[in-house]
């Protein structure tokens, strides 16, 4: 007769679920950001905050347009500080970056 297994047989530990989350998670990194040539990446002037940001985080106007649901030709105008920002793009941008939508509104620091 076969001894019946060990109730902490039948669960993973920590060690396991690491384990396994890396091979799941192996080459399926985000790309790095890309870099402008002979640019270091600490380069931020004429840079608004909000092109800065999207840099930081390697986000294309589009991604930011599909985030805060806008054109990508708007966010590209936001980003590059030809529009004007307004309350409601900066409520949406707070919540998509977790800042304040004042941080958003006020001039460049």
């Amino acid at each position: 007769m076969s001894k019946s297994p060990d109730l902490k047989d039948l669960f993973l530990n920590d060690e396991m679920l690491i384990e396994l989350a890396m091979r799941e998670l192996q080459g399926k990194r985000p790309p790095a950001p890309k870099r402008q040539a002979n640019l270091p990446l600490s380069s931020h002037r004429g840079k608004t905050k909000l092109q800065r940001e999207l840099d930081g985080r390697g986000w294309t106007y589009r991604d930011m347009a599909m985030s805060i649901g806008v054109t990508a030709t708007e966010a590209q105008a936001l980003a590059r500080g030809g529009q004007r920002m307004t309350p409601e793009i900066a409520t949406k941008l707070a919540r998509v970056f977790a800042t304040s939508a004042d941080y958003w509104l006020r001039e460049e620091d």
